[in-house]
C-alpha cells in the first residue's frame, strides 16, 4: 500500500476500530507523520530564525510576519495533533485484529518501554493470511498480485510408430499357441451370501444393510462471468482474492474498451468459515453493484450469499457468485 492510499484509507476509517489493517497501511501513516512532523519542525526554525534576525536589526514588521507565520504553523499542526488522536487508535486495534489480536492489547502501551516493545513487535509482525474472527485478510482481497505465468510450450509429439505385423511359415508340427488369458472363476467375497446382506434376521430373510451416505465435502466457491466477451467462463477461488477488470493481471479480463469496466474494478474473496463471498470495490470509476442496482461503496467490504449476483459498471458485465 502506497502513502497517500494508507493516509486516505486511515481517514476513511476515522473511528472504525472494527476489521483489519496491513502492516504497510500502519507503517505508511506513521511514515507520513514523521514527515509532517519534520516539514513543521523545518517552517517553524525558518520563520523563527527570520523573526530572531528582524528583531536584532530592529524591523519590527519582519520580525512580527515572520514570528506570526511560526506560531500559526504550530498551532495548525497542534490541532492536527489532536485530530489524528483518534483514527491512530482506531489504526492500531485494526493492526492488533490482523495478527489475531484483541484491540485491547492497545491498552498495553501505558507500560512505559515494556508495552512500547510489545507494540513495536506486534506492529512489525505479517498479518493472518486467512479470514479470522475479525474479518477476511486485507493483504489477500486488496491489492496487486503477480500476472500469471505464462503456459509452457506444448512437448514435440512424437510421430507415431508404425506396426507390421509378422506372418509366420505354417509348421506343421508346431504346438497350438496357448490362450492370451485365462479366465478366473468368480470368488464369493464372502461364503454362503451376498456381502451387502445380514444372514440372521429374525424373520428367515436376508436383511439389506444400507450403505453409509456420502460424506459431503466443502464448498468450492466460484466466480462464473456472464458477460458475452466470456462465453460463461469461470474462475475457482483458492486462498487469493480475484480481481476481476481489463489490467492483464487480473483473474477475469475484460477487453479494452468495455463500457464500465475499470482496469482494476472490484476484488471477490471466499470465507470458508462462514460460506460466504467477500466483495470489494477497489475504488473504480464507474462502481460495483448488486443485480438489484445497490452501489457498492469504495473500498468497502460486503458479504454475500452463493447465487447471488454483482455487475460491473453495466448490466452486460454481470458475474455471478456461486458454489459447487
Amino acid at each position: 500500500m502506497g502513502l497517500r492510499e494508507a493516509v486516505s484509507h486511515v481517514f476513511k476509517n476515522y473511528g472504525v476500530f472494527k476489521g483489519r489493517a496491513r502492516r504497510s497501511e500502519y507503517w505508511m501513516f506513521f511514515l507520513f507523520n514523521v514527515l509532517l512532523g519534520i516539514a513543521v519542525t523545518i517552517l517553524t526554525t525558518v520563520f523563527g530564525g527570520v523573526g530572531l534576525v528582524g528583531i536584532a536589526n530592529e524591523r519590527s514588521s519582519m520580525a512580527g510576519g515572520a514570528l506570526g507565520a511560526a506560531g500559526i504553523i504550530w498551532f495548525l499542526y497542534s490541532l492536527y495533533g489532536l485530530a489524528v488522536i483518534i483514527p491512530s487508535l482506531a489504526l492500531s486495534c485494526r493492526r492488533l485484529h490482523d495478527i489475531g489480536r484483541s484491540g485491547a492489547y492497545i491498552l498495553i502501551g501505558l507500560v512505559p518501554f515494556v508495552g512500547w516493545i510489545f507494540l513495536l513487535i506486534w506492529s512489525l509482525q505479517d498479518g493472518d493470511p486467512n479470514p479470522n474472527q475479525y474479518g477476511p485478510s486485507p493483504k489477500a482481497i486488496a491489492y496487486a498480485y503477480a500476472p500469471p505465468a505464462p503456459a509452457p510450450a506444448p512437448a514435440a509429439v512424437a510421430a507415431p510408430a508404425v506396426h507390421v505385423p509378422v506372418i509366420d511359415a505354417p509348421q506343421p508340427n508346431r504346438a497350438p499357441a496357448p490362450p492370451a488369458y485365462e479366465e478366473e472363476p468368480a470368488v464369493d467375497d464372502e461364503p454362503g451370501g451376498w456381502p451387502d446382506v445380514e444372514e440372521d434376521s429374525g424373520d428367515g430373510w436376508a436383511k439389506y444393510v444400507e450403505p453409509p451416505p456420502p460424506t459431503a465435502g466443502p464448498l468450492k466457491p466460484v466466480v462464473r462471468s456472464l458477460a458475452g466477451q466470456h462465453g460463461n467462463r469461470k474462475v475457482s477461488l483458492g486462498g487469493e482474492a480475484a480481481v476481476l477488470g481489463r489490467a492483464p493481471s487480473c483473474k477475469i479480463v475484460y477487453k479494452d474498451g468495455t463500457p464500465g469496466v475499470s482496469g482494476r474494478h472490484c476484488a471477490i474473496i471466499w470465507d470458508p468459515d462462514k460460506e460466504r463471498f467477500i466483495v470489494k470495490d477497489m475504488g473504480s470509476t464507474y462502481g460495483t453493484f448488486k443485480a438489484d442496482g445497490t452501489k457498492l461503496e469504495p473500498n468497502k467490504l460486503y458479504s454475500m450469499k452463493p447465487g447471488e449476483s454483482i455487475y460491473l459498471g453495466e448490466r452486460s458485465n454481470m458475474v455471478r457468485l456461486e458454489a459447487e
